[in-house]
């Protein structure tokens, strides 16, 4: 399919450790699994700030999509906002309070949380097909910082961008890349409590996921807890409700997502977040593969093509 700025299956996935991840974000297409604005437990009140680098020489246009949590997402790249300023070369920029700067959301509007999606172009090029045409599509990183205020200062976790290549997809079971699982599970009325986010990184097809959760001793506790995402949707349930009944240290959770049918583009992000009941502090969880980094990914097989087109 011939789109701009589309987002691809991945066919090979680079994250095999948080080191190697961090690597490799780079991408003219770039997703951000979690940010927003709202109002939390024990009077917290949660903002996003972001960092975007522009690693190449040119200056770049930098288009923002936000996907609303619970929601169908498949029109938000069409909305997309661009930047008032485009990044000047080798620019790293901070955008404070992107919830409030980018997409006008003050502190007394409703809350708005879900993920974002970040599109760059070279100022004045043609990225209207990233895929067999790169060259106008340079890459930017984003990061982010959600986080709130308290009495002594403030506190958050760090979010990082996912370049459009490095999605789960049953497309990559033939490398055992087609599912993640999350460790660091902690979940008890006192001290901590974790949320799982799972995000569907389709714009064109809805994403059947499943995911258990296993003791520390290899054990499947309860049921396997099943959802089904539109395009671009995102939920972060507790895993209270995902597994009721469950209260310990020591677990993990696996992430699968059930094929598709032919044509379809299947696709998804996963991440924890463990928090502190008492201060409502937060800490990502980032997902894992299950296998080493083959660098045949990095210099071998590409990926298809992109899954998300901005318009």
């Amino acid at each position: 399919m011939k789109s701009k700025f589309s987002v691809a299956t991945a066919l090979m996935l680079l994250m095999a450790t948080s080191a190697m991840a961090s690597a490799f974000r780079a991408g003219d297409v770039v997703y951000l699994p979690a940010a927003g604005k709202a109002a939390g437990a024990a009077g917290s009140f949660f903002r996003t700030d972001v960092w975007i680098s522009n690693l190449s020489n040119a200056n770049v246009d930098v288009w923002i999509a936000f996907g609303a949590r619970g929601a169908d997402n498949s029109g938000s790249p069409a909305a997309a906002i661009k930047l008032a300023t485009p990044l000047a070369p080798n620019e790293r920029r901070e955008i404070l309070d992107i919830m409030q700067l980018v997409f006008g959301q003050s502190d007394l509007d409703p809350a708005r949380v879900g993920h974002m999606i970040f599109f760059s172009c070279r100022v004045g090029g043609n990225c209207s097909d990233c895929d067999t045409n790169s060259t106008d599509c340079l890459p930017i990183t984003v990061e982010a910082r959600i986080f709130t205020t308290s009495a002594s200062g403030t506190f958050g976790q760090l979010i990082p961008g996912i370049p459009w290549y490095n999605y789960v997809s049953p497309d990559a079971a033939d490398r055992q890349l087609h599912k993640v699982f999350i460790v660091g599970i902690r979940q008890d009325p006192v001290n901590f409590r974790t949320n799982i986010g799972l995000v569907n990184a389709s714009q064109f097809s809805s994403a059947s996921l499943s995911v258990k959760l296993f003791q520390s001793n290899g054990t499947q506790f309860g049921n396997t807890f099943f959802q089904t995402l539109p395009p671009l949707g995102t939920i972060q349930p507790n895993v209270g409700s995902m597994f009721p009944g469950f209260s310990g240290t020591g677990a993990w959770v696996e992430i699968e997502q059930a094929p598709l049918t032919s044509g379809s583009d299947p696709g998804f992000l996963a991440y924890g977040s463990l928090l502190d009941n008492r201060s409502n502090d937060p800490t990502y969880l980032e997902s894992q593969y299950t296998q080493q980094m083959d660098f045949d990914c990095v210099y071998g097989a590409k990926p298809e093509r992109r899954l998300v087109r901005r318009q």
